[in-house]
């Protein structure tokens, strides 16, 4: 047997990483065989398969959002502030514009708190990687799945008028998500490091697109009277 180098767990000699912290081993690497030519490369999910420490880089942005959403003392004044469980999960059929625009904010302010929550427990997870262990990766695929989730129903909303570039712009940022947890899952599923760093990749983007979608919400919030 031997050990990590970098967790100092035990790890089979012929195992090519290891399997607590998913670090490659170096006495892994290609060796010459008894005829002296060089061993075939070890698969490349296995090469290069990094520590599953995805730093979590959109709870500030999701944070500002819902700071952004957050009305004026002005605003608040005769507003109409309904419960997240008036919230519709599609177009609200609702005449009145008012009423429509605030289920919106609401609707907008809790999917944002569910998914900086969310960011925050696969930080968390991410942290102390268990690749062999069947409940972490079961609490990863559980945060995987809230953003495929909130994604589908920013989907099916429509907003007001004067916040259609804001939820574009939040549709979009929560679609890199989407794509951020589709490749995760599949490099957990695999051990693919490559499909890993895809996904890390895919994060920074929403990350971007959310602190973009900032001031888009700043302005439509701004232009309720």
């Amino acid at each position: 047997m031997a050990f990590c180098t970098k967790c100092g767990t035990e790890v089979p000699s012929d195992s090519a990483f290891c399997g607590k912290c998913g670090v490659a081993r170096p006495s892994a690497a290609a060796a010459p065989d008894k005829s002296g030519s060089e061993t075939p490369a070890t698969p490349k999910r296995h090469r290069k398969l990094k520590a599953f420490a995805l730093v979590v880089i959109g709870v500030s942005a999701v944070i500002t959002i819902i700071g952004a959403l957050t009305p004026t003392d002005d605003q608040r004044k005769g507003a109409v502030t309904p419960s997240i469980s008036q919230a519709p999960s599609a177009a609200p059929s609702i005449s009145d514009e008012d009423t429509a625009t605030a289920l919106y904010i609401v609707t907008i302010q809790d999917e944002a708190k569910r998914m900086g929550a969310s960011l925050v427990k696969y930080s968390t997870l991410s942290a102390a990687p268990e690749l062999t262990s069947d409940d972490w990766r079961q609490q990863v695929s559980e945060q995987l799945a809230i953003w495929h989730e909130i994604y589908k129903e920013a989907q099916g909303l429509k907003a007001p008028p004067a916040f259609d570039a804001a939820q574009n712009c939040w549709v979009a940022a929560l679609g890199e998500a989407d794509s951020s947890a589709s490749d995760a899952q599949f490099g957990l599923d695999n051990m693919d490091a490559q499909r890993i760093d895809q996904a890390h990749d895919e994060l920074a983007r929403a990350n971007t697109m959310l602190n973009s979608c900032v001031p888009l919400m700043q302005s439509a919030m701004a232009s309720r009277k």
